[in-house]
């Protein structure tokens, strides 16, 4: 297939007509021949899943990608581990994400709002 050079009146035209090409490019093969392809010309790829299917992968359950890890609020739950994997010094999780809202008031003094304007923002129901 050859592309033919065409004069666009914006990048935006470019980049939408070349997304097309693409995408009906895409549409002649089904992922897994997309993949065979694509790896044998040495091309980086994979396929993009939905949640459920992440924790199913092969590739992720060998590389140890999801650990279980206590949250106050929610119990025990299975996420994402750190992609960086080293042998003699492994990565952990030492604890879970902040609760939504656990460090507004930290941020905003170190923003520089002063205790009153917080109390207001507050009362107000702004944070």
């Amino acid at each position: 297939m050859e592309f033919v050079r065409h004069q666009y009146t914006s990048n935006e035209e470019k980049l939408r007509e070349m997304l097309e090409t693409i995408r009906n490019i895409f549409k002649t093969k089904i992922l897994d021949e997309w993949l065979r392809v694509l790896s044998k010309e040495d091309v980086p790829c994979g396929p993009i899943y939905k949640l459920d299917e992440v924790f199913s992968d092969p590739q992720i359950l060998h590389r140890r990608m999801i650990v279980e890890a206590e949250y106050p609020a929610a119990g025990k739950i299975k996420q994402i581990s750190t992609p960086i994997k080293f042998s003699e010094t492994p990565c952990k999780i030492w604890s879970p994400p902040p609760l939504f809202g656990e460090h507004t008031e930290q941020i905003l003094r170190w923003l520089g709002y002063a205790e009153e304007e917080i109390l207001d923002m507050r009362g107000k129901a702004i944070i």
